[in-house]
């Protein structure tokens, strides 16, 4: 799904700066790939879950 960083704060109703910061700490931290302007790649899922909390139950996130 391509979305600019603007898109994708407008969407989740966050501030671009916000966007901007968590993608690069992501990608600091190992946790996705920057491919291009457009290209978000994940290449350990489950460290990725880990990061954003593991809803897989249908529960509320802690």
């Amino acid at each position: 799904l391509p979305l600019t960083r603007d898109e994708m704060a407008d969407y989740l109703g966050l501030t671009l700066e916000t966007v901007s910061r968590q993608i690069s700490a992501l990608k600091r931290d190992g946790v996705i790939t920057l491919e291009g302007n457009r290209h978000v790649s994940i290449p350990d899922l489950d460290r990725l879950l880990e990061e954003a909390g593991d809803d897989s139950d249908g529960g509320m996130l802690v």
